[in-house]
C-alpha cells in the first residue's frame, strides 16, 4: 500500500506542474506544494471477516501528509511516505473517525454535511487499497466467471482526486475518479503512476515480471 500511496502522491505533483505549466502561459502563477495532503480510508478489521461475518460498514479513515513537489529521483519518497504512514497506522485516528462520523447520524442533515466538509483535512485525494480474492470468483450458479473488477470511489465532499488500487486473481488495477478541472486526462495521471512505479522497480534492482498495461 505504500508503495502506491508514494507513485500517486508522485502523480498529483506532476498534474500540480502541468497545471503550473498552463497558467503560466496565461500570465498567472500556482505556488509550489512541498507538501501535500490525503485521505485514506481503513477497515477497521484489517479486512479480515470471520466465517457468515458481514463486511459492514466497519470504515474509518485519516489524513496523511505526504510529500510533494520538489522531490527529485534522488529524494526517496518512498519512504517518507512509509514513515508517516507507519507512524499514523499506529494512533486510534481511524477509529475515532468511525466513531465520529456514527454520532453525526443523531444530528441535523445541514450540521452533518457542514461537518463532513470540515472534517477533509485540506486534503487533494482520497486513495483506497482493496485487496481482493487471490482467485478467480463465479456467480451463485457456478458457471459464470468473474473475470475483472475495477474499484469506484465516490468523492466526499471538497476532495477533487479519488484512487482506488484493486488487486483481484493476480491482477492489480488502478481506477481514478475526479473532477476535471483538477485531473483533466485520467490517462495521463494514471501514466504518471505508473511511471514512479516503474522508477522504482528499476532503482530496487526487481526485474519487472508482467506486463502493464493503461
Amino acid at each position: 500500500n505504500d508503495i502506491w500511496v508514494s507513485c500517486v502522491s508522485y502523480a498529483i505533483s506532476k498534474q500540480l506542474e502541468h497545471h503550473r505549466g498552463i497558467l503560466q502561459i496565461r500570465g498567472k502563477t500556482l505556488p509550489v506544494f512541498p507538501n501535500i495532503n490525503v485521505i485514506i480510508p481503513v477497515h477497521l478489521t484489517g479486512g479480515v471477516l470471520l466465517p457468515h461475518q458481514s463486511m459492514g460498514n466497519m470504515i474509518g479513515a485519516f489524513a496523511a501528509r505526504l510529500p510533494g513537489e520538489n522531490y527529485s529521483d534522488d529524494d526517496n519518497r518512498l519512504q517518507n511516505v512509509h514513515k508517516t504512514l507507519y507512524w499514523i497506522k499506529r494512533t486510534p485516528t481511524a477509529f475515532v473517525s468511525y466513531l465520529t462520523a456514527r454520532c453525526t447520524t443523531a444530528l441535523p442533515l445541514s450540521w452533518t454535511k457542514y461537518l463532513f466538509s470540515k472534517a477533509s483535512g485540506n486534503a487533494c485525494a482520497t486513495i483506497s487499497n482493496v485487496r481482493g480474492s487471490p482467485k478467480r470468483l463465479h456467480l451463485d450458479d457456478g458457471n459464470q466467471t468473474i473475470e475483472s473488477m475495477a474499484g469506484f470511489l465516490p468523492l466526499p465532499p471538497k476532495i477533487p482526486i479519488g484512487v482506488v488500487i484493486t488487486s483481484y486473481a493476480g491482477t492489480l488495477s488502478l481506477t481514478v475518479t475526479a473532477q476535471p478541472w483538477a485531473v483533466p486526462d485520467a490517462d495521463q495521471f494514471l501514466l504518471w503512476v505508473l511511471e514512479e512505479y516503474e522508477r522504482l522497480l528499476i532503482k530496487s534492482g526487481v526485474q519487472q515480471q508482467r506486463s502493464i498495461q493503461v
